[in-house]
């Protein structure tokens, strides 16, 4: 054996070792870490005017530029993602316009609500939000990352036509009865695609691909301890703070795309 093919060895054998180390101490001083104490990033697809792609704005990010979509707790560019579906909520969101100042007030489960309680002069924007796992990588040690993506406007066209894939997704039980499968068994690919507005303006919407197979068991788990978290209110969107972590409109007030009611 040389020496070259020994060091690998060692350095293998102890890496090895550190991660039985660390499998031993799994989630210490995590313990009273809970999904309501994380900050949930929001995916957002970068636009000509999103702050990051503008080097004058203290916000601008190396490399930034339209059509990539940004993790906005990591910063993270990327031109498309994989991921997994977990859970879909529907709301009507209030927010103060921008020539007021902009900000959000509120969030209603429903059209009505939101009609009933919002403030005169304010606006009210349908927001699709799809909480997902991005998943990182293949194998075993797959890094996942928790994520939820908001849609409105045209995004919502993107966002139903994602749901309706989702619930075509069928199998067969042993029976020979078909269910449709929960949402976090497929996974997906989110890519970017330029399109125009009614005034003929440039930017860019959501592509999603369906990804053939279904997902592994260590996923599956993942997903469903993500989904559980979110409908028991522990991982919600928090809007107080999209306003300035989200890529330049994820959360502020419509733009002439978007249809709000006042």
């Amino acid at each position: 054996m040389t020496t070259a093919v020994a060091k690998k060895e060692a350095a293998a054998l102890a890496q090895d070792n550190l991660r039985d180390l660390y499998a031993g101490m799994a989630g210490e001083g995590m313990e009273k870490v809970g999904a309501e104490d994380l900050a949930l990033p929001f995916i957002a697809l970068l636009q000509q005017l999103s702050p990051q792609v503008n080097e004058s704005d203290e916000r601008f990010i190396d490399g930034a530029k339209a059509g990539l979509f940004m993790n906005t707790v990591t910063g993270k560019l990327t031109d498309k993602l994989l991921v997994v579906p977990v859970y879909y909520d529907k709301s009507w969101v209030e927010w103060i316009p921008r020539d007021s100042g902009g900000g959000f007030v509120a969030s209603y489960g429903s059209k009505e609500d939101a009609a009933r309680g919002m403030e005169q002069g304010n606006d009210i924007v349908e927001t699709g939000a799809h909480y997902l796992l991005v998943i990182s990588g293949e194998g075993e040690d797959t890094p996942i990352e928790y994520a939820v993506l908001t849609c409105t406007s045209s995004k919502l066209k993107v966002s139903r036509q994602w749901n309706s894939i989702m619930a075509m997704q069928v199998m067969k039980n042993g029976a020979g009865d078909t269910f449709t499968l929960p949402s976090f068994a497929k996974m997906y690919t989110l890519s970017s695609v330029p399109a125009k507005n009614r005034s003929g303006q440039a930017y860019f919407n959501i592509a999603i691909e369906l990804v053939e197979g279904l997902n592994e068991a260590p996923i599956v788990a993942a997903a469903k301890d993500f989904r559980k978290a979110v409908a028991a209110g522990t991982a919600n969107i928090d809007y107080n703070r999209t306003e300035s972590d989200a890529a330049g409109g994820n959360s502020a007030p419509p733009s002439e795309d978007e249809q709000p009611f006042k």
